[in-house]
């Protein structure tokens, strides 16, 4: 996959949304047809998606995480865009 271009906004559709479900201690993003479980890392990121630029959103990471892979969080916003989750807010 190429690089997110740093100054797309990333926000998540209308239809997709992120929750922490206190009962079964989950985060979640939740949509029509399901959910999925997020781990502590996909989470921030998915919560990052809210018209924040790209290097936004990897000031974030820096400031939470300080040490994580680009690499993974490229692919993890490559597989929301492919599951049609994403859209950038600028187009």
């Amino acid at each position: 996959m190429t690089a997110t271009p740093a100054s797309r906004r990333l926000q998540l559709k209308r239809h997709v949304r992120y929750r922490f479900d206190r009962v079964r201690e989950q985060h979640q993003l939740v949509f029509p047809e399901g959910l999925i479980v997020l781990n502590e890392t996909a989470a921030a990121i998915a919560r990052c998606c809210d018209g924040r630029t790209v290097d936004e959103l990897y000031a974030a990471l820096d400031e939470q995480f300080g040490d994580y892979d680009r690499g993974d969080v490229e692919a993890f916003l490559g597989e929301l865009a492919r599951k049609g989750f994403l859209h950038d807010e600028d187009s």
